[in-house]
């Protein structure tokens, strides 16, 4: 007996809309969920996340746990971030890159400001893991005056897709 194992939750890539919608079980967020991106709310780790997930040509290509969390304290969105560092760790072994970008480095050297830093946008964080079918980045940064927190997994073999796409946006707006 073959078990085939799921490439995000219960989903697979290059699975269509449809299947995808067949198959999650979290809440559908309607008001989101437009065009080629489904949208659902759900936890993970007991954090509330949005799920989201990017259709190309009718196949999965990308899907996103975003944070939605709201902290007063900066310095929280970075612990969760670390925990989730640990978690991701231990599931998949130390990541293939870990990447803090300054683009100002008033907080670099401050022990205890790194949400500061990251709120002001001061710094990204990612982290990256490979796997055989899937790209795993974990990052923190600054989006729209707040604090971004994701956790996204896109397919190794559909990431033509999405550079297909931008390409021909990216020609058809010239």
């Amino acid at each position: 007996m073959h078990i085939m194992s799921q490439d995000f939750r219960n989903a697979n890539w290059g699975e269509s809309m449809d299947m995808v919608k067949s198959k999650e079980t979290a809440t559908i967020m309607p008001e989101k969920s437009k065009g080629n991106m489904l949208y659902y709310k759900s936890t993970l780790g007991e954090k509330n996340v949005e799920i989201a997930y990017k259709f190309i040509s009718n196949k999965l290509v990308r899907a996103t746990y975003i944070f939605v969390e709201k902290y007063n304290n900066k310095n929280v969105y970075y612990s969760d971030f670390l925990n989730f560092k640990t978690l991701l760790t231990k599931k998949y072994g130390d990541p293939h890159k870990y990447d803090q970008r300054w683009s100002n480095d008033t907080y670099k050297y401050e022990v205890g400001y790194m949400g500061q830093a990251i709120s002001l946008g001061h710094v990204v964080v990612v982290e990256t893991w490979k796997r055989d079918k899937t790209r795993i980045n974990h990052a923190i940064y600054r989006e729209k005056d707040d604090i971004e927190h994701i956790i996204e997994y896109i397919s190794v073999d559909y990431a033509y897709l999405e550079k297909e796409k931008e390409e021909k946006t990216g020609i058809d707006d010239l």
